[in-house]
């Protein structure tokens, strides 16, 4: 599985955030929005880690310039701030702080893509076009009293789908003691799906209350983070297979 990039991004003008988070969610990123500086800085010192920052300069209670200088010496991550034609003098005090890479705004999403790559050094082999690998799910009868659910396949959207189907058939069945869900690994290229699958159980757990086993298992299980997973309020009452 390649690996999923984790991208910061301090931008209080939603246009300009939603360029960037739609351009990077196309590939293996997962990008986690902060408002403004300090919600920013609060998400690192809390612990989270990242692969690239990405930061504006103009942004309400701690400015662009004001967050990088306090990221000076926390933290060792690559940023790019993002800057308005003619301001030098931002540029100059910027690039005190190590900040080495600058993006001209209003942003495009072929520039922001092709600026992300040249500051996390990583090349189109290393990317996953999401939209390449289509998201599948079969339903198998395996037994009257067991089912087994394959998941496969990134899902750009909630799991709606599945969940409707499975309610269906739940409504028509009296004698079901087990479901086995079996979920690849590239369903995690998805950074909402541990959200989505756990709405998945939930559905199910709602529509079946006869004592029912719900089984996990799957490449999905052996890349998640375990912190990840024990967030959950359904995923992580369910028996992993081992």
């Amino acid at each position: 599985m390649k690996k999923i990039y984790k991208v910061l991004l301090a931008e209080d003008d939603f246009a300009s955030a939603k360029i960037v988070i739609h351009t990077l969610n196309k590939y293996n990123f997962s990008v986690e929005h902060a408002e403004n500086g300090k919600i920013a800085l609060d998400k690192i010192k809390a612990g989270n880690t990242y692969d690239l920052i990405i930061t504006d300069i103009m942004m309400p209670e701690m400015d662009g310039l004001t967050l990088v200088e306090k990221l000076h010496n926390l933290v060792e991550t690559p940023i790019i701030m993002l800057t308005a034609v003619g301001d030098r003098e931002n540029v100059r005090k910027a690039a005190k702080y190590k900040v080495k890479m600058f993006l001209l705004k209003p942003i495009s999403s072929a520039k922001i893509f092709e600026k992300v790559k040249e500051a996390i050094r990583i090349t189109d082999s290393e990317l996953i076009n999401k939209r390449a690998v289509p998201f599948r799910y079969r339903i198998l009868n395996a037994d009257e009293d067991v089912w087994k659910l394959e998941l496969s396949g990134i899902p750009l959207v909630e799991l709606e789908e599945v969940e409707q189907e499975f309610a269906s058939r739940l409504k028509k069945t009296k004698n079901l003691k087990e479901i086995r869900i079996d979920i690849a690994s590239e369903v995690l290229y998805n950074p909402l799906s541990p959200h989505h699958l756990d709405n998945l159980i939930k559905t199910i757990r709602s529509e079946y209350t006869n004592g029912l086993e719900i089984s996990l298992s799957g490449g999905y299980f052996k890349h998640i983070e375990k912190s990840v997973l024990a967030d959950t309020d359904h995923l992580s009452k369910c028996k992993l297979a081992s």
